[in-house]
């Protein structure tokens, strides 16, 4: 009777082995998983502002060339630069200073925001000051 007591006591031992460590794998499984999806997420992510950032500079460059266009009253408003569109919000003439412009433009890609704004001489239209509104 004894000896029937230590098999079914042996048996116990190895089925709640098995449990912990099939629960250790799959955790270890579920973690590796999640952690390789945030980290592609925040990698799109990423990629995404960075090409929202370049394409808010680009209306920003755009901005400048419709002032060399119409220098008393450059347009605001959408641009298309290749399959996507940013926005030119403002031109401001003499802001903040006299002989000074300031262009604001933004842009959004997979919901990734770029708002950017620059700031350039009226005479020239070269570059004072720029400035990530989203960073300050």
């Amino acid at each position: 009777m004894m000896k029937f007591a230590g098999k079914r006591q042996s048996g116990y031992i190895v089925l709640m082995s098995v449990l912990v460590i099939s629960a250790v794998f799959f955790a270890a499984v579920f973690a590796s998983a999640a952690s390789s999806y945030y980290l592609q997420s925040n990698s799109l992510d990423w990629e995404s502002r960075q090409r929202s950032f370049f394409l808010a500079w680009s209306c920003l460059q755009m901005a400048r060339l419709r002032i060399i266009q119409n220098p008393n009253a450059p347009e605001a408003g959408d641009v298309a630069v290749g399959g996507n569109t940013c926005r030119i919000l403002s031109i401001a003439l003499n802001i903040p200073a006299a002989g000074q412009i300031t262009i604001k433009s933004q842009a959004v890609i997979n919901n990734a925001a770029a708002n950017l704004q620059m700031v350039v001489s009226a005479a020239d239209l070269s570059l004072i000051s720029w400035e990530d509104l989203d960073s300050s």
